[in-house]
C-alpha cells in the first residue's frame, strides 16, 4: 500500500513513474484540485527535517498553480526558508508526487496562498494491490495493443483484476508511462473478446530488448471486470493445486 504522506526518495522509481505528457500532468493536477484532495508539503533544502505542511490545490492554470495554506506563521516560515517543496497527494490508489521551486507565498489574516509554475516532473506511483498471476501456458489469454500505427499481438506477462503486464516489441514502439492505450483487445480461451483501454504505469527494458510494460485497466465494464476476476481466481486455484505439498 502506498503511504499517504511520506515523500518518495527513490529517484529511479520517481523517474520510472513519471507522467511524460504535459497534458496528462495538467489533467492529473486538475483532478487533485477538483476532488479537493489534501496535499502534504515537505520543505526541502536546508530544512529537510522540518515538519510537513498541509494544503489544498485550489487552481491549476496553463502555466501555474495555486495552493491554499493555513495562515500559521511557523508553518509559513518553514516554507519561506525552504529551497524547494515536495508535494505529496493521494489519487485513488496511487501516490502523486512533484516538486515546486521558485514559489511565492501571500498571506492575509484569514488565509495564505502559495503560487508556483507548473511542475515539469510529476510522478504517479502505483503499488500492486491486487493478486497477480502468470497465465498458464495451456490457457494463456491473448492481447492486442496498438503501438504507434500498428496493432500488435503481445505476450502477457502477468494479470490481475486491476491490470496486466505485457512485452512490447524490441523495435522502439514501447509506450511511455502515463499514456493511454485505446482500442486494446483481451481474449480469454473460449470466451468473447474484451475491448479495453490500458493506462501505462511503468516501462522497463528497451535498448534493443523487449520492454515490459505494466498497465492498469481503464474503466472496464462490470461484465469485463467479472471475466478478468474469474480468470485470475481460476489461475490462482490451479497454481495452488500444482504447488508441491509440504511434508
Amino acid at each position: 500500500m502506498v503511504h499517504e504522506t511520506a515523500a518518495e526518495t527513490d529517484r529511479a522509481l520517481l523517474d520510472q513513474c513519471a507522467v511524460p505528457d504535459p497534458r496528462m500532468r495538467v489533467k492529473l493536477l486538475q483532478s487533485l484540485s477538483e476532488r479537493e484532495r489534501p496535499l502534504v508539503l515537505h520543505p526541502g533544502g536546508a530544512h529537510d527535517v522540518a515538519q510537513p505542511v498541509g494544503a489544498t490545490l485550489t487552481a491549476v492554470g496553463e502555466a501555474s498553480l495555486e495552493l491554499e495554506l493555513a495562515p500559521d506563521p511557523a508553518q509559513l516560515e518553514r516554507l519561506r526558508a525552504a529551497a524547494w517543496v515536495t508535494v505529496v497527494a493521494q489519487h485513488d490508489s496511487a501516490k502523486v508526487q512533484f516538486e515546486l521551486r521558485g514559489f511565492a507565498i501571500q498571506q492575509t489574516e484569514q488565509r495564505a496562498r502559495l503560487s508556483a509554475k507548473l511542475p515539469e516532473h510529476v510522478a504517479r506511483i502505483q503499488r500492486r494491490e491486487a493478486f497477480r498471476v502468470e497465465p498458464p501456458v495451456h490457457a494463456r489469454p491473448k492481447l492486442w495493443v496498438r503501438l504507434g500505427q500498428t496493432l500488435h499481438e503481445v505476450r502477457i506477462g502477468d494479470l490481475s483484476a486491476t491490470g496486466l503486464s505485457f512485452e512490447a516489441p524490441a523495435d522502439g514502439s514501447a509506450p511511455q508511462p502515463g499514456s493511454l492505450l485505446k482500442g486494446c483487445r483481451l481474449e480469454f480461451p473460449a470466451a468473447p473478446p474484451i475491448p479495453c483501454d490500458l493506462e501505462v504505469r511503468s516501462v522497463r527494458g528497451g535498448d534493443g530488448r523487449p520492454s515490459k510494460v505494466g498497465c492498469a485497466f481503464n474503466a472496464l465494464p462490470p461484465a469485463a471486470e467479472r471475466a478478468v476476476q474469474v480468470f485470475v481466481n481460476n489461475a490462482q486455484l490451479r497454481a495452488r493445486r500444482l504447488r508441491p505439498a509440504v511434508t
